[in-house]
């Protein structure tokens, strides 16, 4: 793995431990960034899709690219996180009991958080606010979500195309520094 590449990937991870309690209560909830919690939600309230995304995170000013492959049906969602060269650096399972590190750079890492960021951006809205913790308030409008703690931006999702979401958006957790473009890529057809 290219040193550049490990070293953003260690400040992201960081960034991501730095922001998890210590102390949880519930393994389907997590700290967003120190601003509010957030429990998981079923993998049920979306239809099952599978999809490649092409994320390139941006830390101070330093950015670096993962493909991530997220699979999601209605028993459990597989996130997994993979070098631009195909190396797996990172698998989460949520069984909607768990959410579980089946590989990770860092056991402190916090699986729950992963898989709260995909279902902050890509769950419906009736079904995220059914997870959101009492200081978080959501606001949505067209091809934008605003997760705010106290009247602070904690997240900001800006989605490219509001008739596909999924499709490319940006994610922002502005105290942490931290800026996530992310891109659906297209379907390749496997050769038979």
């Amino acid at each position: 793995m290219h040193k550049p590449f490990r070293q953003a990937l260690v400040v992201l991870f960081t960034i991501m431990l730095l922001s998890t309690s210590c102390a949880k209560q519930d393994s389907r909830c997590t700290n967003l960034m120190g601003n509010g919690r957030y429990c998981l939600q079923p993998t049920s309230a979306v239809a099952p899709f599978e999809m490649q995304q092409k994320i390139e995170a941006t830390i101070n000013n330093k950015s670096e690219t993962m493909v991530t492959e997220v699979a999601v049906n209605a028993v459990d969602m597989q996130l997994i996180g993979l070098t631009p060269f195909g190396h797996k650096l990172v698998h989460i399972d949520y069984d909607n009991d768990e959410a579980k590190a089946v590989l990770s750079p860092d056991s402190r890492l916090d699986p729950a958080l992963m898989i709260a960021m995909i279902q902050l951006a890509l769950w419906p809205v009736e079904s995220v606010r059914k997870g959101l913790g009492e200081a978080l308030l959501l606001e949505e409008s067209a091809g934008h979500r605003r997760y705010l703690s106290n009247n602070k931006l904690v997240l900001d999702v800006h989605y490219v195309n509001a008739d596909t979401p999924s499709n490319k958006f940006h994610l922002s957790f502005p105290t942490a520094g931290l800026m996530l473009d992310i891109e659906t890529l297209p379907e390749i057809e496997r050769v038979q």
